[in-house]
This record gives C-alpha cells, sequence and structure tokens, in this order.
C-alpha cells in the first residue's frame, strides 16, 4: 500500500499542466472548468480510449491502496479507485468501479 502525500505537476496531452494532490490515500486533480475536462478526454484519445485505460489502471489502484478524485470547481465529479464503490452511471460508461457522481457533473456542465 502507498501512502501520497505531495503535490504533483503533471503535463497532460496538449501541454496542459494540472496538479495532482496527494493526501494520503486519495489522489486529487482538480479542473479549472467542465469544459476543460471535455478537452482533455478528447486529446486523451476520447471516452472510448480513457474508459479502455481507466479500467486497465483498475488494477494499479487495487494493488496500491490509492483512489484518485477527479474535481471541477471543487466539486467531485467521479472517483476511481481503491475501496470505491462503483454505481450505475459508472456501469453505464463502461467503468463499474467507478463512482460518477452525476449530480456535481450536471452542475459542473451547466457551468462549462
Amino acid at each position: 500500500m502507498l501512502d501520497v502525500r505531495a503535490d504533483l505537476d503533471v503535463t497532460a496531452p496538449g501541454g496542459r499542466h494540472l496538479t495532482v494532490r496527494g493526501d494520503g490515500r486519495c489522489l486529487k486533480v482538480e479542473l479549472p472548468r467542465f469544459r476543460e475536462g471535455l478537452r482533455l478526454l478528447r486529446l486523451a484519445g476520447g471516452r472510448r480510449t480513457v474508459i479502455r485505460r481507466m479500467a486497465g489502471a483498475s488494477r494499479i489502484w487495487e494493488k496500491t491502496g490509492l483512489s484518485l478524485d477527479v474535481a471541477v470547481r471543487q466539486r467531485t465529479v467521479v472517483r476511481f479507485g481503491c475501496g470505491v464503490a462503483g454505481n450505475w452511471a459508472g456501469r453505464l460508461l463502461g467503468l463499474p468501479s467507478a463512482d460518477l457522481r452525476t449530480g456535481s457533473l450536471i452542475l459542473a456542465g451547466l457551468r462549462l
């Protein structure tokens, strides 16, 4: 099991710099706007490619004991990883171990 307590600077597709904050067992990526998330999704190869990569990464999350929160404007929109119970929305998108928070996602989308 890993314990991550650091801020990591990551260069995402398209040269966008993101900060990944680690507070122990959870890593958190904060996106400034929903539109930025859509842009990164496109640059990373599209929805299907990202879903395939995240599904493969779920084994890594479980083995390391870490989880990942993706937030837009300080609202978690999706959570992956160890100890995360997937929900119907995650299963619908092909990520059975993802907790896709539809309410937060809708609010983030309304404020593109």
